[in-house]
């Protein structure tokens, strides 16, 4: 039996050839078909990778120039109250007189 098994297993094999054969082609176009749209989408994010770091630069170098805004406002802050303390007259000081008769205060 073992002989007329191996020979009804070779037949079947022949005669189901083409039928493996129609089902492994279409396996590997579909899988040339997800190929493609995975080198696509890989495409499509790298652009997107690059786009995103372009604004990353462009973010940074506006939070730089930011930052170098707010140290030159800090600056002239500190040198406007400076130059209002040294401009600024100091109020007249009272004095008492003594010449006067009542002893008052004059200004």
């Amino acid at each position: 039996m073992q002989g007329v098994n191996d020979a009804k297993t070779l037949i079947s094999k022949y005669l189901n050839k083409e039928a493996e054969y129609g089902g492994l082609l279409s396996k590997i176009a579909d899988n040339e078909k997800a190929i493609e749209n995975l080198k696509s989408e890989s495409d499509e994010l790298i652009e997107e990778s690059k786009h995103l770091e372009m604004e990353r630069e462009v973010l940074q170098s506006i939070k730089i120039k930011s930052q170098d805004l707010h140290g030159k406002i800090v600056d002239i802050q500190i040198h406007s109250s400076n130059s209002m303390l040294l401009t600024t007259k100091p109020p007249p000081r009272k004095t008492i007189s003594t010449n006067s008769p009542s002893g008052c205060i004059s200004s």
